[in-house]
């Protein structure tokens, strides 16, 4: 009786250890960190987003902000679980990374002045100018190449630099050039109309987590249908 006493214990202990095994996995994935560029109402709106994607699968997401490239350079190292938002294919450059193939966010690429004589104007105009552009913001970055440009971390430190004649012309989002220009009371800067283009971005998964792939996709393709991604982003908008 005693051995079999020994033997009940031996496997009820085996039997916990390996419940303890399973559930080291599952805790690990409860909480993802995501990297995203600092400053941006864009990334500030896709946070939004994804978190609540991620809440509806059980996880909670945190969100650390980075200088342009550091943040992809983060994400593709593995540092963190991906990147939170990025236009489509930067994955070209950073091959660690994958796309989650639903946009999470649709921006109005613009530029903006206080040169009230540029208020009419076109983008093969901008060869003529000192332009603006925030570090890693890959479509400014590939449109200004062998431009007259001046590069700087965030969008306020540009605006400001424009705002007080050191360039003509920044360039970015709709959303964060408005809501940067407000938030540092910058009187008389525009958005020169119309748009250069429209951009969608997306969320990005390091590979380590590429079974979560078609999960993610699959909650923003129902959070596009019920209208919630619009949703989020006109309530974004309201606020500033």
């Amino acid at each position: 009786m005693k051995l079999f006493s020994n033997v009940k214990k031996k496997c009820f202990s085996l039997l916990i250890g390996l419940l303890v095994l399973i559930a080291l996995p599952l805790q690990a994935q409860e909480r993802f960190v995501f990297s995203a560029m600092i400053d941006s109402q864009v990334m500030d709106t896709a946070e939004i987003v994804i978190k609540e994607a991620y809440q509806r699968l059980g996880i909670d997401v945190d969100v650390s902000k980075f200088p342009g490239r550091r943040s992809m350079a983060t994400s593709n190292s593995g540092e963190t679980d991906g990147e939170l938002a990025r236009i489509i294919h930067i994955d070209k450059e950073f091959k660690n990374l994958i796309r989650v193939p639903v946009p999470v966010y649709t921006m109005e690429s613009v530029a903006a002045t206080k040169n009230t004589e540029l208020l009419r104007w076109k983008a093969e105009h901008l060869t003529q100018y000192k332009v603006g552009r925030v570090s890693g913001v890959i479509w400014s970055e590939k449109l200004t190449r062998e431009m007259n440009t001046v590069v700087a971390d965030d969008y306020k430190a540009l605006l400001n630099m424009m705002f007080y004649g050191r360039m003509d012309i920044v360039l970015g989002a709709r959303a964060s050039l408005l809501s940067k220009s407000k938030e540092l009371n910058l009187k008389g800067v525009k958005i020169l109309e119309p748009p250069i283009n429209e951009v969608s971005v997306y969320h990005y998964l390091h590979k380590k987590h590429i079974d979560f792939v078609p999960k993610v996709a699959k909650v923003l393709q129902e959070m596009t249908q019920e209208g919630r991604i619009k949703q989020i982003k006109e309530d974004v908008v309201l606020a500033f």
